[in-house]
């Protein structure tokens, strides 16, 4: 049996999936090119590892031979072979059971061999691959990694909830971001596998206050400089993602005349420019100073923000607003390694950086109502705060998009003085929230926080 490696390819073809004869393999060639450019960069490398572990172990195992097990077999061979390889290589235990809508499923337990994270890996590579091999006629059966007659279960339930509700009010109901009507989409896994304990997740809800204030002072006892401050500063004023701030560009910034919009990217956006980053006047302040103090020093040409107002677009738009000691773009992991986790682990903070957006969400649902007059009005909020955070939705196109972006740089400036002015009281008062008697309102804002971050 054949084990296969990938090497490097041509102009046509980046790469060549073959086996030790050097002949390329035909379905992991045509899976390869069909995410190519469906997928990021990081994504296709994760799946084409995850993939090859799996083919490679399949096509060499000895019970897996014996039984006549192939990757490209029947529904049946493939959940035994998937089945049997996280059982005796990843030490997972499987349970057979029923979804509540009636089509059979495989619970997966995680182990230290395979955790949450690469499990999803790689069931969700194994799911991709087979929706391609059948959609190109390289596999002639149902997708293996989807409950038999799944999608169907879920179309007819989803259905009957809708004609139900127009038994009771003579119509449809309206799209869940109008408001008007209490009927939400439930999410339906047809999965066939299931990691166990994966439908309790939920965002982790940080409330307090100060917390922008220990993690600044965490960083300077550690000796950040204004580089990571202002970084840092992007984090809490806006909520997006580490990795979207490390790849700001001078262009991003430029094109507000280095003021209080940046753009940026956004999950899945592979890239391309889809949201826009609203500074508070604080930070814009930081990162001018960071520009025109520590950045000039390792520029290539020393170029200030006078400088870079003139700079042309298409080089504007290449070069990092974040840069390291040698010129080079300021990356997530040096970050999170050398800065971040150092600084907060000397200070006795456990705080991920991702959870600094559950901060920034969480400060904002609690300071909607302060910041809204009516009922509607809060309404229309929650939904600024949807588009402000680019969270995706099937039903913005029931709006007027032109007047709700022309609303955000003002919402968020509200959503800044309101936190900020928060933030204040708060030093004055106490550090625990305990104390401030905030427990009899915290479902209230535990519900809504789960609504805005599960609705999507």
């Amino acid at each position: 049996m054949s084990k296969y490696k990938i090497i490097k390819g041509g102009e046509k073809y980046k790469i060549h999936i073959v086996d030790e004869f050097g002949i390329p393999n035909i379905e992991l060639m045509f899976y390869f090119k069909a995410i190519e450019n469906s997928y990021s960069p990081k994504t296709v490398q994760t799946y084409l590892r995850e993939l090859l572990a799996f083919v490679n172990w399949a096509e060499t195992d000895v019970i897996a031979i014996r039984q006549g097990w192939s990757f490209m077999g029947d529904n049946l061979q493939v959940r035994e072979l998937v089945s049997y390889f996280l059982k005796t290589r990843l030490k997972c235990s499987l349970q057979v059971r029923n979804d509540k809508l009636g089509f059979e499923v495989q619970t997966v337990k995680t182990t230290s061999l395979a955790p949450k994270k690469s499990l999803n890996h790689l069931l969700a590579a194994l799911t991709s691959f087979y929706r391609v091999m059948k959609k190109a006629n390289f596999y002639k059966y149902e997708n293996p990694m989807i409950g038999d007659n799944a999608k169907a279960l879920i179309q007819a339930e989803r259905n009957k909830r809708i004609g139900d509700f127009k038994k009771v009010l003579g119509r449809a109901p309206m799209p869940a971001a109008s408001g008007v009507d209490n009927f939400q989409n439930q999410r339906m896994s047809a999965s066939y596998f299931r990691i166990n304990g994966r439908a309790d997740w939920r965002p982790t809800i940080i409330g307090d206050p100060l917390l922008q204030q220990s993690v600044f002072a965490a960083g300077e006892s550690w000796g950040w400089s204004i580089r990571e401050f202002a970084l840092v500063h992007i984090l809490f004023d806006t909520g997006c993602r580490v990795h979207e701030a490390c790849e700001i560009t001078i262009g991003d910034w430029q094109h507000s005349g280095f003021g209080r919009e940046i753009k940026a990217i956004n999950k899945g956006s592979f890239g391309v420019r889809t949201k826009t980053l609203y500074l508070s006047d604080r930070t814009v302040k930081v990162l001018r100073k960071y520009v025109d103090t520590e950045r000039c020093l390792v520029d290539r040409y020393r170029w200030k923000l006078k400088d870079l107002m003139s700079m042309p677009p298409s080089i504007a738009y290449e070069t990092p607003l974040f840069i390291t000691s040698i010129n080079t773009k300021f990356s997530e992991d040096y970050f999170r390694s050398h800065f971040w986790s150092p600084a907060l682990l000397k200070a006795g903070i456990k705080l991920r950086i991702h959870q600094v957006r559950h901060w920034y969400v969480t400060m904002a649902i609690k300071n909607l109502k302060d910041i809204s007059k009516s009922e509607d009005e809060l309404e229309k909020n929650k939904y600024m705060l949807r588009l402000l955070m680019s969270w995706k939705s099937d039903m913005f196109s029931v709006y007027d998009h032109s007047i709700q972006f022309a609303d955000l740089p003002n919402f968020a400036n509200q959503l800044h003085n309101t936190i900020e002015g928060k933030i204040k009281t708060e030093n004055l008062i106490s550090k625990k929230m305990e104390e401030l008697g905030l427990e009899e309102n915290e479902s209230e804002m535990t519900m809504m926080l789960n609504e805005m971050l599960w609705s999507n």
